[in-house]
């Protein structure tokens, strides 16, 4: 039989926040990003992960968490965000992380500049 109507209802949806998504992205990467802070030093030791009760929103681009948009901590900072924000991945020597594993933007940038001398 025909599907119900409702199911298209919600895909429009989602198409929807992904839009806003993409435009608060772009909105985003068009302002001048401030410089890192130089306090932004490599941990010694692996983080206590921030609860995913807590985070309702991705700590960098702050769009809201759902059943389409995932949970993802990063292993440098411990903080939540969602998949585009923590693309990345990279070994943690000093966590004993000599795999890559996932890294939130503004940690890859940190452990990139502190590691150099180690071939990551």
């Amino acid at each position: 039989g025909p599907l119900p109507h409702h199911h298209s209802s919600r895909r429009g949806q989602l198409l929807l926040v992904h839009h806003k998504h993409l435009c608060d992205r772009m909105s985003e990467a068009a302002g001048a990003s401030a410089p890192a802070p130089s306090m932004s030093r490599p941990r010694q030791q692996a983080p206590t992960w921030q609860s995913d009760r807590e985070a309702k929103n991705c700590t960098k681009c702050k769009t809201g968490f759902s059943l389409f948009l995932r949970r993802h901590h990063c292993r440098h900072c411990g903080l939540v965000f969602c998949e585009e924000c923590s693309a990345k991945t990279c070994a943690i020597p000093q966590f004993q992380l000599n795999t890559p594993v996932r890294v939130c933007d503004d940690c890859f940038t940190t452990i990139k500049r502190t590691n150099f001398d180690f071939n990551i």
